[in-house]
């Protein structure tokens, strides 16, 4: 009952005029946050903490876009429907679910002070190592049409990289327990280099994908109406409303955050779940993600 009241709170708040910037966007993570987590304590109750409320996210964001397509094209995208759109969350809350009665809880090993120290004594210069790549990224943005952002990225890049790629895979051998931030903050390395090399944007696409989002916020619908690509523009128009957050951001940042944030724990707790594995070398299986070409993530 508190996490919903929250819920209601921070949605109730953002409708509230004036209410914009720094709080609306907190108010709005609140939001996001708490019915992802009710959704998935509804459907995927037995499953861990992370993992089940990354499902409830998934699942709330699949809502937004569903309900928003059908919103397009049988009424508009106008702000207030924008507005208004999450409230399909509470109503999915109502749907009975066989998932939710499944009795074999999963339980989390408890780690050691030894295996926790060590984990930690790594994770620091992980960190360190992160901010670093972070700040070289962020002081070589380019305003050239460069074929390529190693061009303008100094050759330590990849030193650090493989540093940073090194300690990962420490960090998941030592560590009895699946390691979500530093393995999240891998892949959103990784994902994130063009994001930042070019601050107006990688590709031909984007600029038209932002500049039909532009369209639809300012008017509610495009003529004649489309018939792909809605189910995006809907979740994209959502979050810069909802968040208050521009458009051009929401669109460059939406899909490698949302990589990074559920690829390599999908990855782990498919092999966990289906194969009924507990070795520690599951831990590791996302970076052969790697191995395959991954451009289709690093823009939206």
């Amino acid at each position: 009952m508190i996490f919903v009241a929250l819920s209601l709170l921070s949605f109730v708040f953002i409708l509230i005029p004036g209410i914009a910037g720094t709080w609306q966007t907190a108010l709005g993570l609140v939001f996001i946050t708490i019915q992802s987590q009710l959704l998935g304590w509804k459907y995927w109750r037995y499953k861990n903490t992370w993992f089940r409320w990354l499902l409830g996210l998934l699942l709330f964001l699949s809502l937004i876009i569903i309900v928003g397509t059908i919103s397009f094209y049988t009424f508009n995208l106008s702000a207030t429907t924008l507005y208004f759109l999450p409230l399909v969350a509470p109503l999915a809350l109502l749907i009975p679910s066989k998932l939710s009665k499944v009795t074999n809880q999963e339980t989390e090993p408890r780690p050691s002070l030894k295996s926790n120290l060590s984990s930690y004594l790594l994770t620091a210069p992980y960190v360190v190592v992160a901010l670093v790549i972070f700040a070289t990224l962020w002081h070589h943005q380019t305003m050239e049409p460069i074929q390529s952002p190693w061009l303008v990225l100094p050759k330590n890049i990849f030193v650090l990289y493989f540093i940073a790629t090194c300690l990962v895979i420490a960090i998941n051998r030592v560590s009895p327990t699946y390691k979500i931030v530093v393995n999240s903050l891998h892949l959103f390395i990784s994902f994130s280099v063009t994001l930042f090399i070019y601050p107006f944007g990688f590709g031909f696409d984007p600029f038209i994908h932002q500049a039909t989002e532009k369209i639809i916020s300012s008017t509610g619908t495009l003529s004649p109406k489309p018939y792909y690509y809605i189910g995006y523009y809907s979740l994209v128009l959502w979050l810069g409303r909802f968040l208050g957050l521009a458009l051009t951001h929401v669109d460059r940042w939406l899909v490698p955050i949302l990589a990074a944030l559920s690829l390599p724990t999908i990855i782990f707790q498919a092999f966990k779940d289906n194969f009924h594995n507990q070795s520690k070398a599951i831990q590791l299986l996302h970076l052969l993600f790697f191995t395959i070409p991954y451009s289709v993530l690093i823009q939206s």
